[in-house]
């Protein structure tokens, strides 16, 4: 049984790369991507999900801790 790996390639006859996913590209009738941005007119980032941020009416978040007060960490799970 011939187990040999035939890797030779004819660059006439072999069709041996699928195109059919064209990727070729036609400098006079494709359009390229349009990377344009027109800070004025464009509003390429979608708040509704409310990620914008208000410098003078939003709070940022709290990082302060007070070791004395806060009991922010849930200890529960120690208590015996």
């Amino acid at each position: 049984m011939d187990t040999s790996l035939d890797i030779s390639f004819d660059a006439e006859t072999d069709t041996s790369l699928d195109t059919s996913l064209d990727t070729s590209f036609d400098a006079e009738n494709d359009t390229p991507l349009d990377t344009s941005f027109d800070a004025e007119t464009d509003t390429p980032l979608d708040t509704s999900l409310g990620t914008s941020f208000d410098a003078e009416n939003d709070t940022p978040l709290d990082t302060s801790f007070d070791a004395e007060t806060d009991t922010s960490l849930d200890t529960s799970l120690l208590e015996t």
